[in-house]
């Protein structure tokens, strides 16, 4: 069971997080997303936080590609 299934204010706060953040027009990143849930209580692992980003609908920075443009 993740992070999300468990506590349903988690996503309510990420989500409010998130669309404060737009409103004011700054960019979200997971890692700030994570910090600032974590400033409010609420505890996860780092492996969670990539779906909890996806469940708000926060995307992964885009992976940058090799040298060899793979």
């Amino acid at each position: 069971m993740s992070a999300v299934d468990r506590d349903p204010r988690l996503l309510r706060d990420a989500r409010d997080i998130y669309r404060t953040a737009a409103a004011h027009g700054q960019r979200l990143s997971q890692r700030t997303l994570a910090r600032r849930l974590r400033g409010h209580g609420h505890r996860f692992p780092n492996q969670q936080l990539r779906g909890i980003a996806a469940a708000i609908g926060l995307e992964a920075p885009l992976q940058r590609a090799s040298p060899d443009g793979r």
